[in-house]
């Protein structure tokens, strides 16, 4: 068979496969995201001289539809969270670090933490 005539052939279907591997991967974000809730919390992580952590604090929770007790839940984990990341050689430096991060749970745990 000729060269010419099958290249064709063969770009078309690495097209479809591509095609088909971007959209099978869409409908499994999907699935993920709707049964989840992704919450943003700015900590903040002081290092003083002898490289110990001196504070820690919560800056913003990034929630509009929390309750109290919801967003007390979210800063304690975000704190937790920020304590265990201080033996993190980017953290080993003296001074202020702020940190970003990103809470995932499902929405079932999420609607628990209310009570």
């Amino acid at each position: 068979m000729d060269k010419r005539k099958l290249m064709p052939f063969i770009k078309n279907i690495s097209l479809c496969v591509l095609f088909s591997l971007i959209t099978v991967g869409g409908y499994a974000q999907l699935g993920y995201q709707k049964d989840s809730i992704q919450v943003k919390v700015y900590t903040n992580l002081y290092v003083n001289d002898q490289l110990q952590v001196d504070s820690l604090s919560v800056k913003k929770v990034f929630c509009d539809y929390c309750s109290e007790n919801q967003l007390e839940a979210l800063k304690q984990q975000s704190l937790e969270i920020t304590y265990q990341s201080r033996f993190q050689s980017k953290y080993r430096k003296k001074g202020d670090h702020l940190l970003a991060i990103y809470l995932r749970m499902p929405r079932e745990a999420f609607d628990e933490l209310k009570e």
